[in-house]
């Protein structure tokens, strides 16, 4: 049993069983005995079995003794802890007194701390609380169920409780893996009070077993803890020891161990008050719940030796305010959101660069070269001298860098171009920083020579150039000219073409342009001859050659009013029904001719056609258009034949379509032997056409081609119509035909019978004409044909197509039929059969084609049947 005491003074031990005895029992007994007087017998052996019963208890239970295992542990400042294995039938009470407090622990059990084994003492029986460097006198007492009591004391020196408890006054990170304890105490002086020898620290991440570091030097309070976790939480208590006693800890919790030095630091950009620093971002390790909140930046002057810091949030910063051509130490650490700093990184060292220079003057330039000239700038607060000067061109030209003067001079420029100059001082430690800009415009170069940007007019000349190369804003052209001796100007153009003016027509000017910027002027541009449009020309005539008209147009006009450079003139002539879109030119040289033939035109065709004059500047204004129309083309290969199909009612005429255009052909015709005059007209584009005529006359044709209104020449041609076909009928005998026919339509000078290809004769009359001494049974072909003399003297004939006729068969042969019927012969009641002699032919005769057959009966009536019966 472990028990918290209370500390007693020790008393003298005093015999339990007398104080039952004479106490507690006798006092029992004379009740019992008082009882029992008036009650009898049986009740006085009864109390007598009672008070033997409890005597004999009593003497059982008065057996105790002192706690087993007594012992004192864990003495600290503020209490200790007395320990004993419990007897289950005791209970226990401790007194606890300060030593020397004047007061006397009690002598037997009373209304002491009844302690149960394992509280801790915190109280002195007279009130007060258990205090460090104190030594406490104690009494423990066994008490049984019968009162008795057994009790243990203090030793002669007490108990004393340890030193005070240190108290931490503050954990401070200082690195990455280590931190600074430091915490007060004060030893006591009095012999009366426990004085601590040493300090031990322990700390703890709360994931590892707890380390303890002692601190021998009583006057020592403070421990820097090193091997620690970065961003990582400790908990961390000191106490004060001297001979295995402790003090009551101070626990306190350490800042998170900070993180760890960035790396990468480096220089992004440096100015001559500026510095551009960045570095690599740091990620949080350990267990701690601390973050990185930013970083703390820190730089040092060589110079003045005081540091300045500033709060950042990201990996980079820029540190403001600093002196030209200065050395800095620059730091930076990363900052915990729990208000600690982490380790310093490696010392960047930087210097700024010189100031700007200023003062820079432009003080010379031409199309490739700018001269400047400017002021130092201050020499800082370093030894480091100017080395040099960069200077700098916008557009980029490069760098150029010169010696130690404040003077130089930039070749190899663009023209024309406006450029954005700075100068900055060279050092060994760097490019200081660029002046002020400063505007420079190289002169530009020579215009090349000017041309014509369109056609000029009777008092005007467009002109056009090439830019100059470069890209100032500021250029400008200036265009001069000379005409005649009398000059005129245009300045300040800003474009590439100008539009001269107020002109005498057909003259010759001489223009230069000039390029002009703000760098300057350039030379003129080699001089240009340009000359005015001449005036309109007038028609004078306008007509039809007599040749060939078909495809010519003869031109007169008279020389226009003007100037006397007129070189050529431009004949142009289009067809009026393209509205001008196919346009075609003829040139007149010569200034004083003025007439021309237009030849290869379209016969029909209408032409527009105007005549211009020209110079060296080209051709004025076109005189008024004139419109005419070219005659017409005749049609050629021109034929007139008959239609085959129809010979005695049409006439076929052809021709070749005529060339050019026209609106329509016109065909008459004249009949030179009836005296009759026809006329049609067809489409331009027809080459063909029938004439209806009579048959048998003579025809002059005509055929003339119209194109608004004008007509080509007439074409003729002579031809005839053939006579009109005659109509015939043939019959036939056995040696004769006989022809019979109409007279044909029209005209004709004879008809004539053809038998099998051959003339038989000519008619002249409309009697019918018998052809005899022809074979019987004979195919004849009958044709019959027209004719007159035509125009060219020749017989013309309208043949018939040819009929086939046979001519009638001769007699049969004679025979005696009598045998031939009778041979053979059958009959019955009501048939005679008999067999008919055999089929004969004669080329002459011709073939039986069939028989004829009489009979005639009886003896006294006689009547003939005739049967005609066909060949087998």
């Amino acid at each position: 049993m472990i028990l918290f005491i209370y500390d007693r003074q020790p008393f003298s031990t005093k015999c339990q069983f007398c104080f039952l005895q004479t106490g507690f029992v006798k006092v029992f007994y004379n009740f019992l005995k008082s009882f029992t007087e008036t009650r009898g017998l049986w009740k006085t052996m009864l109390l007598q079995l009672i008070v033997i019963y409890f005597w004999f208890t009593t003497l059982t239970n008065a057996q105790v003794s002192t706690p087993n295992d007594f012992k004192k542990d864990s003495i600290r400042s503020t209490f200790f802890i007395m320990g004993w294995t419990a007897d289950p039938n005791a209970r226990y009470e401790l007194y606890v007194e300060k030593k020397n407090s004047g007061l006397d622990l009690p002598s037997e059990p009373g209304e002491g701390v009844t302690a149960t084994p394992g509280d801790k003492i915190t109280q002195v029986s007279s009130g007060d609380d258990i205090v460090p460097d104190t030594t406490y006198d104690y009494v423990l007492f066994t008490v049984n169920s019968k009162n008795l009591t057994q009790y243990e004391t203090s030793s002669p020196d007490g108990v004393t409780t340890a030193p005070a408890a240190p108290t931490i006054s503050g954990i401070t990170a200082v690195g990455s893996d280590r931190f600074t304890v430091n915490w007060d105490y004060t030893n006591p002086t009095s012999a009366d009070f426990q004085q601590a020898s040493e300090y031990r620290v322990t700390y703890s991440d709360g994931g590892v077993a707890s380390q303890t570091k002692p601190v021998a030097n009583i006057d020592t309070k403070m421990l820097q803890i090193t091997g620690l976790t970065s961003n990582t939480d400790y908990s961390v208590t000191v106490v004060a020891w001297k001979s295995d006693v402790i003090s009551t800890d101070d626990s306190a919790s350490s800042p998170v161990a900070t993180f760890n030095r960035p790396t990468g630091l480096s220089a992004t950009t440096v100015t001559s008050t500026s510095i551009e620093i960045s570095w690599s971002a740091l990620h949080t390790t350990g267990g701690g719940s601390a973050s990185i909140a930013g970083y703390v930046v820190s730089w040092t002057p060589a110079s003045s030796g005081g540091s300045s810091t500033e709060d950042v949030t990201d990996t980079s910063a820029t540190i403001d305010n600093l002196q030209a051509n200065t050395d800095y130490s620059i730091t930076v650490a990363a900052k915990s959101t729990n208000g600690g700093a982490g380790t310093l990184s490696d010392a960047l060292p930087a210097t700024t660069v010189f100031g700007k220079p200023t003062d820079v003057t432009v003080t010379e330039r031409t199309s490739s070269n700018i001269r400047l000239s400017w002021n130092e700038p201050g020499t800082g607060g370093c030894a480091t001298t100017i080395t040099g000067y960069k200077i700098s061109c916008t557009p980029p030209h490069g760098t150029t860098t010169t010696g130690d003067e404040a003077s130089a001079e930039i070749s190899g420029l663009n023209s024309n171009t406006d450029y954005n100059i700075t100068v900055a001082a060279q050092s060994l430690t760097g490019d200081g920083d660029e002046s002020d800009l400063v505007n420079g415009t190289t002169v530009p170069l020579q215009v090349n020579q000017p041309s014509n940007s369109l056609d000029a007019t009777t008092s005007k000349i467009y002109l056009k150039w090439d830019a100059v190369n470069g890209t100032s804003p500021s250029l400008t052209y200036t265009v001069n000219w000379t005409p005649s001796g009398t000059s005129g100007s245009r300045t300040d153009l800003t474009t590439t073409s100008a539009n001269i003016s107020s002109l005498t027509a057909s003259t010759r000017y001489t223009f230069t342009v000039t390029a002009v910027n703000d760098g300057g002027s350039a030379d003129p541009s080699d001089p240009a001859m340009f000359s005015t449009l001449p005036n309109r020309t007038d028609f004078t005539n306008l007509t039809r050659p007599s040749t060939n008209s078909t495809t010519q147009i003869y031109v007169e006009w008279n020389k226009p009013s003007g100037g006397d450079d007129i070189v050529d003139y431009v004949v142009d002539w289009w067809l009026s029904s393209s509205d001008g879109s196919m346009t075609s030119s003829g040139i007149v040289t010569g200034a004083t001719t003025s007439s021309y033939t237009i030849e290869g035109l379209t016969p029909g065709e209408t032409y527009g056609v105007t005549v211009k004059a020209r110079n060296s500047a080209g051709a004025g204004q076109p005189s008024s258009s004139v419109k005419h129309v070219t005659n017409p083309d005749s049609v050629k290969n021109i034929s007139l034949t008959q239609n085959s199909n129809l010979p005695d009612k049409e006439l076929d005429l052809t021709w070749d379509k005529p060339n050019g255009t026209g609106d329509n052909i016109l065909i008459e015709s004249n009949s030179t032997t009836s005296n009759v005059t026809n006329s049609t007209s067809v489409e331009f584009n027809i080459s063909q056409a029938s004439l209806s005529v009579v048959p048998g006359n003579n025809y002059t044709v005509a055929v003339i081609v119209y194109s608004k209104e004008v007509a080509s020449k007439e074409v003729h041609v002579i031809a005839n119509s053939k006579p009109s076909e005659p109509s015939f009928d043939v019959e036939a005998s056995t040696n004769e035909l006989l022809v019979t026919w109409t007279a044909p339509d029209g005209y004709f000078d004879g008809l004539t019978i053809l038998l099998d290809g051959n003339n038989v004769t000519e008619v002249e009359d409309g009697n019918p004409q018998i052809i005899d001494g022809l074979d019987p049974y004979t195919d004849f072909k009958v044709e019959m044909y027209s004719w007159i003399t035509n125009v060219k003297g020749e017989m013309e004939r309208s043949r018939t197509s040819p009929r086939t006729c046979k001519t009638l068969p001769g007699p049969p042969p004679l025979s005696n039929p009598d045998s031939s019927l009778t041979e053979n012969a059958e009959s019955s009641t009501s048939t005679i059969r008999f067999v008919l002699p055999p089929n004969t032919f004669s080329e002459k005769n011709g073939p039986i084609e069939y028989y004829a057959v009489y009979l005639a009966f009886g003896v006294y009536y006689w009547r003939w049947f005739s049967y005609s019966i066909t060949m087998e």
